[in-house]
């Protein structure tokens, strides 16, 4: 059974949907403060009601909308904007009904600037001052429209022009919050861009671009535990260039890490796909099969082997042809990877006393 929750489990929404509450709340009081002074005469019924009206229709419409994904695919899920030119209108909607509180008013329509720091750019900031700054100067304007005998620039003007230009100021000031902010938030992914970057470096052998040994130990050890606990066959094979000193001897290292480069190309084109590859030090590459026994896993090298005499391992030596030796070892009850190792070793060196060239399985 499905049970309804006020806040809803994406956590961006559940975020926005606390900040419009924040300011559903500040609209809330105001409407209540509004309706009492109408109780006491201090304001026209009419207005009130017309205020109450706008005020449940917005808290309503944007809690309902965020709460139900309605906003999921815009830039701003929260409709901070709206909720920014929907609370000052309010606000002024008070300034207007009710002059006793109307110093209040303005200190809460200002902050309402306050949310602007939750989502909005420097640029947006600066424009959604203006808009906001338009409104009060508009509240004024009808002010003085409506009764311009009772009007009074003093009382009824001066606050409102203190509000515009208080919120100017404030958009200003924003904007070079949500600049750092901003500034901030690009160096902390960069920072993380870099960690994973020498995350992968410290797992990565940088010239054949395969996992090295760290990496590969950790996935080794993980594959061993899976396959022990399931029963299922598992090989790993211990590979190494034949003759690897001489050709760097009489071609270069360069030619070298050529050579060791094709290999590590060929070998990942000739295994299956869930097969582990990694560089182990030096000329050695460590091979781990999952889903094989010590014959497939021998056959599948055999197939990379075969393949060797026909490639051109290094450009600047056309003419180079190498072989590799390995020795291949299925995982045993109760073994560990330091017991597949050495036996996988010993194979390897066998198959190296017997002329090279070859892969062996360990006893």
């Amino acid at each position: 059974m499905t049970h309804w929750s006020l806040f809803s489990p994406d956590r961006r929404i559940a975020t926005a949907q606390r900040r419009t509450m924040m300011a559903s709340l500040i609209c809330i009081v105001w409407s209540a403060v509004a309706v009492f002074a109408s109780l006491f005469g201090k304001a026209s019924p009419q207005g009130v009601t017309l205020l109450l009206a706008y005020n449940a229709t917005g808290v309503i419409l944007v809690n309902l909308g965020i709460r139900l994904g309605w906003t999921r695919k815009l830039q701003d899920i929260g409709l901070t904007q709206f909720q920014m030119v929907f609370a000052v209108i309010s606000m002024c909607g008070v300034y207007a009904l009710v002059p006793p509180v109307r110093a209040a008013a303005i200190q809460t329509m200002c902050l309402a600037l306050v949310f602007a720091t939750f989502s909005l750019t420097a640029e947006q900031c600066i424009r959604l001052g203006y808009v906001l700054a338009a409104i009060p100067l508009l509240t004024l304007a009808a002010l003085r429209a409506h009764d311009p005998d009772t009007f009074s620039m003093t009382q009824d003007g001066t606050p409102a022009l203190g509000a515009a230009l208080i919120i100017l100021i404030m958009s200003r000031m924003l904007s070079l919050f949500c600049r750092l902010r901003q500034r901030l938030l690009t160096q902390r992914q960069e920072l993380q861009a870099l960690a994973a970057q020498v995350e992968g470096l410290a797992q990565t052998d940088e010239l054949t671009g395969l996992a090295n040994r760290r990496a590969m130990t950790e996935q080794a050890e993980l594959a061993l535990a899976r396959h022990a606990r399931s029963g299922t066959p598992l090989c790993l094979a211990l590979i190494d260039v034949d003759h690897f000193k001489r050709v760097n001897d009489q071609h270069g290292h360069h030619v070298g890490d050529e050579v060791l480069g094709a290999l590590a190309r060929t070998l990942r084109e000739g295994l299956r796909t869930t097969d582990l590859l990694a560089r182990w030090g030096g000329e050695e590459f460590l091979v781990v099969l999952p889903d094989a026994n010590a014959e497939s896993a021998q056959v599948v090298l055999h197939r990379v082997l075969d393949r060797l005499p026909g490639l051109v391992i290094a450009s600047s030596s056309p003419s180079l042809r190498v072989s590799f030796s390995a020795g291949v070892a299925q995982l045993q009850p109760g073994e560990d990877l330091t017991a597949m190792l050495r036996r996988a070793d010993q194979a390897l060196y066998e198959a190296k006393a017997q002329g090279r060239c070859r892969v062996l399985i360990a006893p």
